[in-house]
């Protein structure tokens, strides 16, 4: 989600929850307990369940510091973690099937090197490749979705939390 930390609860009351009700028309007949289910799911895992007696909401199971992108958006950091995963698919696959600890061992040792190598480059100014493999449509929403949000305070939250829909729906 890529909404201020305390706008979650309110962009899940007020936008997310009420328009997910108001399409589901058709289907509440007959999934009315599933739809309940689902909402009652979603509130106790990731918003945190609303005790209807005080109005507060209880801490979620997961906190939205662990899953909200909007602070990783905002100060420039990777939204997934695709650049990890390429490097042990990349890393692994360097190294034969049924790999001995030996030749374990080597790959580490020649990984450290290449590692040390990189450093030194970037130490002394010398550019490493961008060796990204994000196609330039991908680059260009991630600069839509950071100009987006470093404008949120311009906007609604109804508003805003359209924008990035549509931002992703394109």
């Amino acid at each position: 989600m890529y909404v201020r930390t305390e706008d979650i609860a309110r962009a899940w009351e007020s936008v997310v929850r009420r328009e997910l009700a108001a399409n589901m028309d058709e289907w509440r007949e007959e999934y009315d307990d599933d739809i309940r289910s689902f909402f009652s799911y979603f509130d106790r895992q990731w918003i945190g369940a609303l005790n209807t007696r005080t109005g507060q909401r209880k801490r979620p199971l997961y906190p939205a510091e662990q899953w909200n992108m909007f602070a990783a958006v905002k100060s420039g950091a990777a939204r997934t973690n695709n650049a990890l995963e390429s490097y042990n698919r990349t890393f692994f696959s360097s190294l034969p099937n049924k790999a001995s600890v030996w030749a374990l061992i080597d790959r580490f040792v020649a990984e450290e090197a290449l590692s040390k190598k990189t450093t030194l480059d970037l130490a002394m100014g010398v550019g490493v490749a961008d060796n990204s493999s994000r196609t330039m449509q991908q680059k260009e929403k991630d600069e839509r979705l950071a100009a987006l949000v470093g404008n949120v305070d311009k906007m609604s939250l109804a508003l805003y939390m359209e924008a990035v829909v549509c931002l992703f729906n394109n």
